[in-house]
């Protein structure tokens, strides 16, 4: 059997544009583009005490609509097709 372990968001999905996409929808400003920082206190000048609560109800919300990376759409049914089975993992919670 052959087994490749991956994360799910930024991987497999896209996470940092939906996730600065809804912040913007809930009202707060984007100081920079989270893709490229990756620092949400910094993105959106809050306290890192907010940040799980606000990743918590994102996730309960939007992680099941999560778009595909790209190149998660042609790799992944590639490497299926060789027998590669996969073990998702992700930090987010739910």
């Amino acid at each position: 059997m052959k087994l490749i372990l991956t994360d799910i968001d930024e991987t497999i999905l896209k996470f940092a544009d939906p996730f600065q996409q809804w912040m913007i929808d809930k009202g707060h400003t984007a100081h920079y583009h989270l893709r490229s920082t990756y620092h949400i206190p910094q993105t959106f000048n809050i306290h890192e005490k907010h940040v799980y609560e606000l990743l918590e109800d994102f996730a309960h919300e939007c992680f099941h609509d999560l778009p595909p990376e790209e190149d998660a759409l042609e790799i992944l049914p590639e490497l299926y097709k060789q027998g590669y089975q996969f073990v998702a993992i992700t930090a987010c919670t739910f």
